[in-house]
């Protein structure tokens, strides 16, 4: 499986699992990796939140478990 699709499993399940507080929960974690110095990491963090800004956008806000 590619990076991609990996990002887009990971920001399914965010958007599932934590709703609207999806996007700034992930902005946070890409802040924090940011602050602790892991450029990387932070990365990921915010290609999943773009991702889950994307499904957003697609599907609605209100995207849940019966959207997949």
């Amino acid at each position: 499986m590619d990076q991609r699709a990996d990002v887009e499993r990971v920001a399914e399940d965010m958007a599932r699992n934590l709703g609207e507080r999806a996007f700034s929960y992930l902005c946070e974690q890409a802040e924090i990796a940011n602050l602790k110095g892991d450029r990387e990491s932070a990365i990921t963090w915010w290609d999943i939140a773009l991702a889950v800004a994307e499904i957003w956008y697609l599907r609605g806000p209100a995207y849940s478990s019966a959207d997949v």
